[in-house]
C-alpha cells in the first residue's frame, strides 16, 4: 500500500490568464444603491509545474517503497518529475444593495453565484510517467453555489470608521471528491476591522475567522464514490483510507494603504 508510503510535494505557477469583468452602479436616490458585476469563467494553465516523491514508509517498508517508486519513474533514484495541469474557476455573478441607515451608518447585502461547474476534474500529467500510473484525471464535479455576504460600516469619528461583516459560502464540492488534498466544507466567515483616514490617506486594517462546518466524506457509512469510479479497486482503497471528518479554521489578518489623488 503506498498510499501512506509516498508523500508527493507538487508546485506551480500559472501561465497569464485574461477574461472578461464588467460592473455597474445605480443610486436611485441618495441612501440606496444597487450594484451588478460579473467576471468570466476561467481556466488556470500550469505548464511548468514540478513534483517530488519521497519514500516515507517505515524502515522496513522503505526497500520495498523504493523499488516501486523506480518502476515508475522507469529509472533508479528519479524522484523529480515534470508536471501540468489545468484548473478551472468559476464565472462570478455578483448582485449587491446598499442602504445607508444613518449618516454615519451604511448597510449591505450581496448575493454572489459562483460557476463552480466548470471545475469537474484536475487533470495531473507527469513527466516522465512510462507506466502511466502517476498522470490522470480525478474528477471533481464541483456544483454551482450562491455565497450570501452582509457587511456594515459604522463612521465612529470623521476619521474612524468600523466595519463588520458576515458571509455564508455553501460548499461547492460534492463528498465524493473531498479528500486530504481538497477538503471543502460550507464556511461561516465573521469578519471586523477599522480604517483611519487623514487628509488623502486611508490605514486599514482587519480580521476574518473563516470557519467549516464539520464534514465527512460517508455517505451510508460508506465512503462517498463517483459511479465512474465504483469499479476501480485503486480509487475505492484509496477513499476508504481518506474516510473520516474533516474540520478546519482560518485566522486571516490584513492591512491596507490607500492614496486619493
Amino acid at each position: 500500500d503506498l498510499v501512506n508510503a509516498i508523500n508527493a510535494d507538487l508546485e506551480g505557477t500559472s501561465d497569464i490568464n485574461v477574461t472578461a469583468c464588467f460592473g455597474g452602479m445605480y443610486r436611485p436616490t441618495p441612501k440606496l444603491s444597487l450594484g451588478v458585476m460579473y467576471h468570466h469563467k476561467k481556466t488556470m494553465k500550469f505548464t511548468d509545474g514540478t513534483g517530488h516523491l519521497t519514500n516515507v514508509a517505515p524502515d522496513a517498508l522503505a526497500p520495498a517503497v523504493d523499488d516501486a517508486l523506480d518502476a515508475l519513474a522507469g529509472e533508479e533514484g528519479k524522484r523529480d518529475y515534470a508536471l501540468t495541469t489545468e484548473v478551472g474557476l468559476p464565472s462570478m455573478l455578483s448582485l449587491g444593495v446598499a442602504y445607508r441607515f444613518h449618516p454615519r451608518l451604511l448597510v449591505e447585502f450581496d448575493a454572489v453565484h459562483f460557476g463552480w461547474s466548470n471545475f469537474d476534474e484536475l487533470d495531473l500529467q507527469f513527466s516522465p510517467d512510462p507506466t502511466g500510473e502517476l498522470s490522470g484525471a480525478i474528477p471533481e464535479n464541483y456544483e454551482d453555489r450562491w455565497q450570501y455576504r452582509i457587511g456594515a460600516d459604522w463612521d465612529l469619528t470623521p476619521k474612524l470608521k468600523l466595519l463588520a461583516g458576515y458571509a455564508r459560502d455553501k460548499t461547492p464540492q460534492p463528498k465524493a471528491s473531498m479528500s486530504p488534498l481538497l477538503p471543502d466544507a460550507t464556511r461561516n466567515d465573521y469578519s471586523i476591522g477599522a480604517q483611519y483616514r487623514t487628509g488623502k490617506w486611508r490605514f486599514t486594517a482587519s480580521y476574518m475567522a473563516v470557519i467549516n462546518e464539520q464534514r465527512n466524506n460517508l455517505e451510508n457509512g460508506q465512503p462517498a464514490i463517483f459511479p465512474e469510479e465504483a469499479n476501480d479497486p485503486d480509487v475505492v482503497r484509496i477513499k476508504t483510507l481518506e474516510a473520516g471528518s474533516y474540520d478546519t479554521v482560518a485566522n486571516i489578518f490584513a492591512l491596507g494603504v490607500g492614496y486619493f489623488f
